[in-house]
Formats: C-alpha cells, sequence, structure tokens
C-alpha cells in the first residue's frame, strides 16, 4: 500500500497537463499512487493522459461533474494514509512529497500541511511569492477570516477527512476552504516554509472572473466554522441549511479587498448591476468605492462607453448609475453634516464633564477636611472619655475610704468618738 495518494482533476487541461504530471513523477519521494479524474474533458487531455505507462497513475474518466464530486471520487478510491493535492496547471517542485511526509510523520498531530509557493504565469514565469505564516497559532487565529492555503499544495491526513468529512457541494468555489476550516477544528495545521508549489495564475480562473462568487462562499463557510466553535457541533450537515450572504454581511477587510478588485476591474461591476441576481450585492460595492476612491467616476464612465458600443440601452443604465452615485454622494454629504453636529456635542459634553470633574474634586477637598476634623474631634472625646474614668476611679477610692472611717468610729464608744464624728462631718462638707 502506498504512503501517499496524490489526488487530482482535470478538465480540458491539455496545455500544461504535461509538465503537471512530469513534476509528480519527478518526485524525490517515490511511494505514491496518483489518481486522475478526467471530468469529462473534450480536449486531448485524454490522449496525454493514457500516453505514460506508470503503472502509479490511476485514470478514471467520467461525465462532466465539476471539481468538487471529481475530487470526492478521487478521494474515494485513495488507498493511502495520506492524501495529496495536486491541479492540473500547477508545478510541485520535486522535493515536496518528501518534505511534507517526512513533517507529518515527526507531528502526528497536524491534520493538515500545505507550503508557501510562488506564482506563475502562463509561460511559467515566476512573478511574485505568497508568504503564508507556518505556524498552528497563526494559521488557526487566521484562517477563521480569510483562506491561508494553497489548495495544490496540501497533504491531508487520511483519518482527518474521516473524521470531519470530504469536500461538500454547497461551497462551490471555497469548497477548499470549508473544508481546512472543519480540519483546524480537530486538528493542528501548518504550512512548510519552503516554496514547494509553482501556483499558475490563469485568465479565466474562478478566483478573477468570479471573485464575488468565490467570496460569498468563502464567507458562509468562516460563518459556520465559527458556529461551529461556538455550539460544538461537528458541522457535518451545517451546509445544507447554509445560504450565501450579501456584501453587506462580509467584514470590512473582505469588502475592501473587493471594492481593491473592481476598482482596476470595473467592467463586471457595471454589467453586474444591470443583473437582478447581482444588482443589490454590486450597489453595495458602488457605494464602498465612491467612498475608498475620489476619481472613481472618470474611471467608470471610460468602461461604461466602451460597454455602449454593444448595448443600446447603456446610455439609460448609465444615467441610473449616475443617480445613484450622486444619491450616495448626498447621503455622503449628510452623513458628514451630521458627524459635524455630534463632533461639536461629543465637545460641549467634554466641557461639561471638565467642569464637573473640577466640582467633584473640590467636594473631595471639603470631604477630606471634614473626615480630618472627625479624627480630631473623636481624639477629644476619647481624652474626654478617660478623664471620666479617672475621676470616676478618684470617686470611688474617696468613698472607701469614707466607708473605712465610718465604721472605725462606729466602733469606738459614742463619747470618745464624737469630737472626731464632728470633725468628719466638717471635712466631708
Amino acid at each position: 500500500m502506498p504512503i501517499v495518494s496524490v489526488v487530482m482533476s482535470v478538465y480540458n487541461g491539455e496545455r500544461y497537463l504535461n509538465e503537471c504530471i512530469q513534476s509528480i513523477l519527478s518526485q524525490s519521494f517515490q511511494d505514491f499512487e496518483f489518481i486522475i479524474i478526467d471530468d469529462g474533458s473534450t480536449d486531448h487531455t485524454n490522449e496525454i493522459l493514457h500516453s505514460y505507462q506508470d503503472q502509479r497513475i490511476i485514470i478514471v474518466h467520467q461525465d462532466n461533474m465539476g471539481l468538487t464530486k471529481a475530487l470526492n471520487r478521487g478521494i474515494s478510491l485513495a488507498k493511502a494514509k495520506y492524501i495529496a493535492r495536486q491541479d492540473a496547471d500547477d508545478i510541485s517542485k520535486p522535493e515536496r512529497l518528501e518534505k511534507q511526509v517526512a513533517f507529518l510523520e515527526a507531528n502526528p498531530q497536524v491534520g493538515l500541511l500545505g507550503s508557501r509557493f510562488e506564482f506563475i504565469d502562463e509561460d511559467g514565469e515566476v512573478t511574485r511569492q505568497s508568504l503564508l505564516p507556518t505556524d498552528n497559532d497563526t494559521l488557526q487565529e487566521r484562517l477563521t477570516k480569510i483562506n491561508q492555503f494553497c489548495h495544490a499544495s496540501v497533504m491531508m491526513r487520511r483519518e482527518a477527512l474521516d473524521k470531519v468529512g470530504a469536500y461538500r457541494e454547497f461551497f462551490r468555489f471555497a469548497q477548499d476552504y470549508d473544508l481546512w476550516l472543519r480540519i483546524a477544528e480537530h486538528y493542528e495545521i501548518a504550512n512548510l516554509p519552503e516554496m514547494l508549489v509553482q501556483y499558475r495564475e490563469l485568465k479565466d480562473a474562478i478566483s478573477s472572473e468570479k471573485i464575488l462568487l468565490q467570496s460569498r462562499y468563502a464567507w458562509a463557510a468562516a460563518q459556520l466554522a465559527q458556529q461551529r466553535r461556538v455550539t460544538g457541533d461537528s458541522g457535518i450537515n451545517d451546509a445544507i441549511q447554509a445560504s450565501l450572504p450579501m456584501v453587506k454581511e462580509f467584514s470590512h477587510n473582505l469588502q475592501i479587498k473587493l471594492v481593491k478588485y473592481y476598482a482596476q476591474n470595473p467592467t463586471p461591476l457595471i454589467s453586474g448591476l444591470t443583473v437582478q441576481e447581482t444588482a443589490e450585492d454590486m450597489e453595495s460595492l458602488v457605494r464602498l468605492l465612491c467612498t475608498e476612491y475620489v476619481n472613481l467616476d472618470n474611471v467608470i464612465k471610460t468602461h461604461i462607453n466602451t460597454i455602449s458600443k454593444n448595448n443600446c440601452c447603456i446610455q439609460q443604465k448609465e444615467d441610473l448609475i449616475q443617480q445613484k452615485y450622486d444619491l450616495i454622494r448626498q447621503k455622503d454629504d449628510a452623513l458628514r453634516q451630521k458627524d459635524k453636529v455630534i463632533s461639536q456635542k461629543d465637545d460641549a459634553l467634554r466641557q461639561k464633564d471638565k467642569v464637573i470633574s473640577q466640582k467633584e474634586d473640590a467636594i473631595q477637598l471639603r470631604d477630606d477636611a471634614l473626615m480630618q476634623k472627625e479624627d480630631e474631634l473623636q481624639q477629644k472625646a476619647a481624652e474626654i472619655a478617660k478623664l471620666d474614668e479617672f475621676l470616676r476611679g478618684r470617686n470611688n477610692t474617696i468613698r472607701a475610704r469614707e466607708a473605712r472611717i465610718s465604721d472605725l468610729l462606729n466602733s469606738l464608744s459614742w463619747k470618745i468618738t464624737k469630737p472626731l464624728r464632728s470633725l468628719f462631718s466638717i471635712v466631708k462638707k
């Protein structure tokens, strides 16, 4: 039984398929099976696949059913304890599998392992690098906000997939992110610091053409993950009742990410305003765009003029958009005016707080003086009480002496003591 099952789905991937397959067959770690699902390709993909005679390659043909179902079928056929992903237009460097297997063998608590990676263009030239975090704590904290793994770089434990389930079809363009979140709830996660994969950026890639829809699925996955961490639910079936959020429900950071994208690519934004299903989302993005970019009007108008060549109704749509822009600006002006009034009231409140604070300080000084006087009075009262006690003792002593003298006189004869009694009476007076 192999140590690693490499799972890949391909649909009309003839252009880069040979380079991709060769990058796996040339790995320094050789104990693997390579499961390739041909998801209904209509180009020369089939011929390319069958040109390889390597017994480790397992080819499965099916009607076009989409990436999620294709990957799940590949996973169901996998026999190894580690499952590595590979995309048909990306490249794995020769030491990738070796380094990942070694790490997972040494760290049994890690259920999901990726790596840092390089971006390459359609011609295979490196354009930039992605320096993803590598440690579990950072990844766990950031993963709930945004994906931290390159899909084509990951290697997973089979036991982790058995525990949380495979890819879920609801998350069409974020099925990988949803799976990473579920694995991270039960295992540690990590990225190797080495650049072990080259990720190819294509003009028609999902992340470019359908960034809004991808963001909605990703945000839905993140929200479900947060609910699971609060409720302790396993998450196996929570996608059944899930719904896609609107842009206004996104985090501010995700909204700004979309704004930056559409500021550079406004054509899909303008087109989306005319489609009922996306109009509300696009209007939210337009409001953000008008807030974030001062010179956006000229950019959008330029693209509107380009679209108008092929759309006779574009002028009406442009007027509608302009009205929305004007309304948004009016609302922004009103909000700024309200902010100014609120700021003035805040200043007045702060001034009142200052006066109150001064009065409180004065009251505190008076209270301190009164407490000092009370302490002095208590000391005097204690002195008086002490003096009273002393006087009571003296009086008791005198009365005792008088009693003894009286008893002594009573014990003598009357004649002898008569003068003494007179004298005693005088003394007592």
